[in-house]
């Protein structure tokens, strides 16, 4: 009977070593569940940083082209301004020979 009773003694206790290894490894599991929510967190507050500036920088890139595109055009216009009142120059200067501007001038056709 003294070994059944010890047999049972030391099943008990077997039963509470793995139950209290058991509660160990899930008290571990929810702290690394918690580490990596926190975590997790940090990294989604980066991401939505990173995102606000990115489109900062797309707005700030997009008005600059904006920009460069309203100065192509506004220094187009100053060109074609520019060769037209150097035609007119031209043609005050000499009045009885037309000197063509460069963009008017023929070019002979090939020999055969």
């Amino acid at each position: 009977m003294k070994a059944v009773t010890l047999g049972a003694v030391a099943l008990a206790f077997a039963g509470f070593a793995v139950a209290a290894y058991e509660y160990i490894a899930v008290q571990d599991l929810r702290a690394q569940l918690q580490q990596t929510h926190a975590q997790r967190e940090t990294l989604r507050a980066q991401v939505e940083e990173q995102i606000a500036a990115n489109t900062a920088l797309q707005n700030t890139f997009e008005g600059q082209i904006a920009s460069l595109q309203d100065n192509l055009q506004s220094g187009s216009r100053q060109l074609a301004l520019l060769s037209a009142s150097l035609q007119e120059a031209r043609e005050m200067l000499n009045p009885g020979t037309a000197i063509p501007a460069p963009s008017d001038a023929v070019t002979p056709p090939a020999s055969p």
